[in-house]
């Protein structure tokens, strides 16, 4: 019996070593001004963005501020301040895009609106407004910019995805409110691939990853609600894709990184765990992959600070 309880443990072992890779960071850094700012309340990072020119772009809905850094976590600018006017923001920011000219989308979810900037955070144009209409907004809460310039927001009141033109003008809803089993529910963060793919997030029953074509049209869902390797324990947060397809979602009360394949196959998950040590999480929430050098980058909000990952030769583990 003694032998058969080692075997057990070495098996358990040998499962948890082979999907869940708890790989240290390369590099932490927390996410605040430089210098420091005399202010009682924490940054708490939201969504998250590698631009074009390798700068990590981050949304503080607490803040109401956009800041922008350096690879190497080194601050270099912020942009943004709590209010209505151009440039301003209301809590509850949502999330951020970059288009191939290197523009700032920030969805400014309780304005009802999308603010666009360059890459130096100067306003450039908004659109978008509040009500019940498909061209308008009830809480708009992701966004994605596909290769042509296509904008896709999610709204989750009223459950669907809009397209808009690289304007802003309103081309059409793209992906209707679906409750059944396995689709659309209260959709919240979106990407596209370069392929045209898309992904979204949704609180509704089933699985809380979808996949849809370039046409919109249903492919796939995954991640169900669990607690085994591959389930996400209650909501996803962020999600990201790299240049192979791979899927990499963000589990904020497990405190991991789940990575799936294109199938929606569960590989393994990146992270400790709950904590506030390197690859530990408290409340992770966005997340981005860089093609350049292979890195992801996920907010860790409650420990107010940023972690990125060297990716590169996860799969080949």
């Amino acid at each position: 019996m003694f032998f058969c309880l080692r075997y057990l443990i070495f098996l358990t072992l040998l499962f948890l070593s082979q999907n869940c890779l708890a790989s240290e960071p390369i590099l932490v850094f927390e996410v605040k001004k430089v210098p420091p700012q005399q202010e009682t309340m924490p940054y708490r990072p939201y969504a998250v963005k590698f631009d074009h020119q390798g700068r990590i772009i981050v949304g503080d809905p607490d803040k109401k501020e956009i800041l922008i850094f350096d690879k190497q976590g080194k601050f270099i600018k912020s942009f943004g301040k709590e209010g209505r006017k151009e440039g301003e923001f209301l809590a509850d920011m949502g999330g951020i895009a970059i288009d191939s000219q290197n523009r700032i989308y920030v969805v400014d979810t309780h304005n009802s609106r999308i603010q666009v900037f360059d890459a130096e955070g100067n306003f450039l144009f908004q659109f978008g407004e509040v009500g019940s209409e498909k061209e308008k907004f009830s809480r708009a809460r992701g966004i994605a910019v596909d290769v042509n310039g296509k904008i896709y927001v999610t709204d989750q009141e009223q459950g669907n995805i809009k397209m808009f033109d690289n304007q802003g003008h309103f081309l059409k809803v793209f992906i209707e409110r679906d409750i059944r089993q396995g689709k659309l529910d209260e959709p919240e963060w979106i990407v596209v691939d370069k392929t045209g793919k898309i992904y979204v997030t949704h609180h509704g029953g089933g699985p809380r990853i979808n996949v849809y074509d370039s046409a919109g049209n249903f492919i796939l869902n995954f991640a169900p609600q669990g607690q085994n390797p591959g389930e996400i324990f209650k909501d996803v947060e962020g999600i990201a894709t790299d240049s192979k397809g791979h899927m990499f979602a963000v589990d904020e009360d497990d405190g991991r990184v789940e990575v799936y394949a294109e199938t929606g196959r569960y590989l393994f998950s990146l992270g400790k765990g709950i904590g506030s040590g390197p690859g530990e999480f408290l409340s992770p929430k966005g997340i981005d992959f860089d093609a350049v050098e292979q890195l992801l980058v996920v907010t860790d909000s409650w420990n107010s600070r940023i972690q990125i990952f060297d990716v590169k030769d996860i799969f080949e583990r």
